[in-house]
């Protein structure tokens, strides 16, 4: 199981990792816990899920379960620029890879391919479903491409918001065209970075001033922006088991009875309260019972891209 990684997300993942690592069938499985630390490093941690969830105001992080080796890096199993061609030795007896990680450097399609490199089993989505998924203008674009009902959006890119050196009154255009964009679509907006999750970064904006530095503030995770309509109507979530991997889908179901496609998270949250496992949960697959089938179906997959 690979979790934490250098996105915002960090925490999170630690908490999906901890309750993973406590539901996993450990009859079945010898699990292998690997934690991403935030500046990037590879280390081997305790198997410890208790240490993997808050205390009090505390976050918890793979530096808790490293140990005091980690920042020395004596614990480091693949430095941050080791090539591909070390991948293998670390995973050399690991049938399978389980990632749980979220946003940049995770679910975007990066382990993915690092791990299709290596030969490695995974769970989860292929790298162009990983990458479509988290990007969401792409998505968007996929989506309308394939029919699918969507809001209207507005992407700002950081040389349109920002403009060139010495642009001048072209930057000044640009950012004219991006205001009557956004003022089409109508306030009130969701401002949020096109690449993240978990509502990090995310703010609704009444008015221009508010989008301005909701802008500014998705920024801060994202060059790129998606402004976002907001939708009068009920959020609905699906859980998805192999469509080749799993995945949650959200939707939009308005008061005239249109259903919206809103995103894809092809790595949902695991945490206990997470929606996704709480979904099959209901269905009668308890968690346990949840992570053994998207074991089996990784394990059934042939390596190599898909």
């Amino acid at each position: 199981m690979v979790f934490g990684g250098r996105g915002p997300e960090h925490a999170i993942s630690c908490m999906g990792a901890g309750t993973v690592l406590a539901f996993l069938d450990r009859d079945r499985y010898e699990v292998v816990p690997v934690g991403i630390l935030p500046d990037g490093r590879w280390v081997l941690t305790r198997d410890e899920p208790e240490r993997l969830a808050i205390t009090g105001r505390t976050l918890p992080s793979v530096a808790a379960v490293a140990g005091p080796d980690a920042a020395a890096g004596t614990t480091e199993v693949m430095p941050v620029s080791a090539p591909v061609a070390s991948v293998p030795s670390v995973l050399a007896g690991v049938d399978v890879v389980l990632p749980v990680l979220h946003g940049p450097f995770g679910e975007d399609g990066t382990i993915q391919g690092l791990l299709e490199m290596a030969g490695v089993r995974y769970v989860g989505a292929g790298v162009l479903a990983s990458a479509v998924g988290l990007d969401k203008e792409y998505m968007k674009l996929v989506f309308a491409a394939r029919g699918l009902p969507i809001s209207p959006y507005v992407v700002v890119r950081d040389r349109d918001w920002q403009g060139a050196p010495g642009a001048g009154a072209t930057a000044t255009a640009e950012r004219k065209r991006i205001y009557d964009e956004i003022d089409e679509l109508g306030y009130p907006v969701f401002v949020k970075p096109a690449r993240g999750g978990s509502s990090i970064g995310t703010a609704k904006a009444a008015d221009q001033a508010a989008v301005t530095e909701a802008i500014e503030g998705a920024r801060r995770y994202d060059t790129k922006v998606i402004v976002e309509r907001a939708v009068d109507g009920a959020e609905i979530e699906c859980a998805v088991l192999e469509c080749q991997g799993f995945a949650r889908v959200d939707f939009f179901y308005t008061p005239d009875g249109t259903i919206l496609a809103n995103e894809i998270n092809t790595i949902p949250g695991m945490t206990a309260t997470s929606y996704f496992p709480k979904m099959w949960e209901a269905t009668g697959l308890p968690l346990a019972q949840l992570l053994d089938r998207m074991i089996t179906t990784a394990l059934r997959r042939r390596p190599g891209a898909y």
